[in-house]
Formats: structure tokens, C-alpha cells, sequence
């Protein structure tokens, strides 16, 4: 996935957190955002089941309530991340 893409789905996500009919839950299901910038990212109940954020950018990004079972997590860096409430199964390949 391209940085512009995952921008937009975390637009609609935001707008859906926030009660607002056009959103829509991020559904990233077995989605590639390796090496993508997700800091400061509200991903709170998103579904990230299967994804790959190996080497994403993750500082101060809020995962409160996620799915992150499956998720390849490889190099990244949760600086100030919040997992609160996360489910949580990582994959750490090499």
C-alpha cells in the first residue's frame, strides 16, 4: 500500500472514531504497510489482523482496543505508542 492510500483510509477512520456517517473503520486486513509513516496516527479499534508494519514509523501512534493479531512488527519502534486494551500476536521474522 502507498502512503496516500493508507492516509485516506485513516481519514474515514478518524471521521468513523468520531461518529461521523461518511467514516468508515480502518480495515487493513493482511495489508503491506511496511516501512509507512503512522506516527501520531489514531488506529484505535482498527483492524490490522495479518499486517505487515515491519519498519513502519509507529512513535506516538495510538493502537488503543486493535487488532494486532498476525502483525509482522519486525524494526519497529513503539515509542510512546499506546497498546492499551491491544490484541496482540507478533511475528518477528529473520
Amino acid at each position: 500500500m502507498k502512503q496516500n492510500e493508507l492516509n485516506k483510509i485513516i481519514l474515514k477512520h478518524v471521521l468513523w472514531l468520531k461518529g461521523i456517517h461518511k467514516g468508515d473503520r480502518a480495515y487493513l486486513k493482511d495489508a503491506d504497510l511496511s516501512f509507512l509513516n503512522l506516527n501520531d496516527v489514531n488506529l484505535s479499534n482498527a483492524d490490522l489482523r495479518g499486517v505487515n508494519l515491519s519498519y513502519a514509523s509507529l512513535n506516538n501512534t495510538n493502537f488503543y482496543n486493535a487488532d494486532l493479531r498476525n502483525t509482522d512488527l519486525t524494526g519497529v519502534d513503539f515509542t510512546s505508542a499506546n497498546l492499551t486494551l491491544a490484541t496482540v500476536q507478533i511475528l518477528i521474522k529473520g
